[in-house]
C-alpha cells in the first residue's frame, strides 16, 4: 500500500516549507505520494498540486470576499481528495 500525504500550503512561505518537507519525505520513502494545495516550489520538489496556491493568499480582511469562491472551491477539492482512500 502506497503512503499518501495531503498538504495544504496556500502562500509563499508555506510553499517553501512544504517543498522542504516533500524532499525530506522522499529521501526516507521514495514511493510516497504527496499532493494537495501548493505552489511552484512544492511541485518542483515532487509534490502534486491538486489546487494551485496562486492567487489564494489574503493579507487582510477586505481581500476575503473577492477570493471566497476560489477558497471554497479549493477547500471542497481538498476535502474530497482526503476522503478518498
Amino acid at each position: 500500500m502506497a503512503v499518501r500525504v495531503l498538504l495544504s500550503c496556500g502562500e509563499t512561505s508555506g510553499d517553501l516549507y512544504a517543498a522542504a518537507l516533500v524532499r525530506a519525505l522522499r529521501a526516507e520513502a521514495p514511493d510516497i505520494e504527496v499532493e494537495g494545495l501548493g505552489g511552484p516550489a512544492f511541485v518542483a520538489a515532487g509534490g502534486r498540486a491538486l489546487v494551485d496556491a496562486a492567487g489564494l493568499a489574503v493579507t487582510g480582511f477586505a481581500e476575503i470576499p473577492a477570493r471566497l469562491p476560489r477558497l471554497r472551491r479549493a477547500q471542497r477539492q481538498l476535502v474530497e481528495r482526503a476522503q478518498i482512500g
